[in-house]
C-alpha cells in the first residue's frame, strides 16, 4: 500500500530425481485485476525462487499465476478469502474460479467463526446456482459438502 508495488513471491520445490530438472525456466503470465480492470504481465521463470516487483497503483483485487493454466504444474497459492470470494465471483477463466471453489470449501471447513463459515457457504451456493459451466457447478456442490 502507497507504494504502487506489488511483490510476487515464486519458489519452485519439485525433487531434482529422475532428470527433473532444479530450475524449470519458462515464461509465464500473471494477471493483475484491479478497479480498472485487468492486464497480464509477462514474466520469466529463471530460478528456484524469485521475487518480482510489480507495478500496482492500487491494491489489486486479485492476482492469477499462469493465467488459462498453461504451464504444467501444482501450485499453492496464499491469498486471503476476499481475493478467492473475487475470482470466485468473477474471473472469465474456469481455472481461476475451480482454484476459487477448492480454496474456499477448504476455508469453510477451517473457518473459525459461525459467521465466516455462512459467508464462504454462501458464496459456494452462490456458484452452485449460478457458475455457467456444469461442471463447476457440481465441484462447488461438491466443495460445500
Amino acid at each position: 500500500p502507497g507504494r504502487g508495488r506489488l511483490g510476487l513471491s515464486v519458489r519452485q520445490v519439485q525433487d531434482v530425481v529422475d532428470g527433473t530438472p532444479a530450475v524449470f525456466r519458462t515464461p509465464v503470465e500473471v494477471e493483475i485485476h484491479d478497479s480498472r480492470g485487468s492486464r497480464r504481465v509477462r514474466l520469466s521463470l529463471e530460478k528456484r525462487q524469485e521475487i518480482f516487483d510489480l507495478e500496482a497503483p492500487e491494491r489489486p483485487v486479485w492476482v492469477r499465476f499462469d493465467k488459462g493454466g498453461w504451464i504444467p504444474k501444482r501450485l499453492r497459492e496464499t491469498k486471503e478469502p476476499e481475493e478467492w470470494l473475487a475470482i470466485l465471483a468473477a474471473d472469465d477463466d474456469a481455472n481461476g474460479r475451480l482454484d476459487a471453489l477448492a480454496a474456499l470449501g477448504e476455508l469453510a471447513r477451517g473457518a473459525r467463526t459461525v459467521s465466516e463459515r455462512a459467508r464462504l457457504v454462501e458464496a459456494l451456493a452462490r456458484a452452485v446456482a449460478s457458475d455457467p459451466l456444469p461442471a463447476l457447478r457440481a465441484r462447488a456442490a461438491t466443495a460445500l459438502s
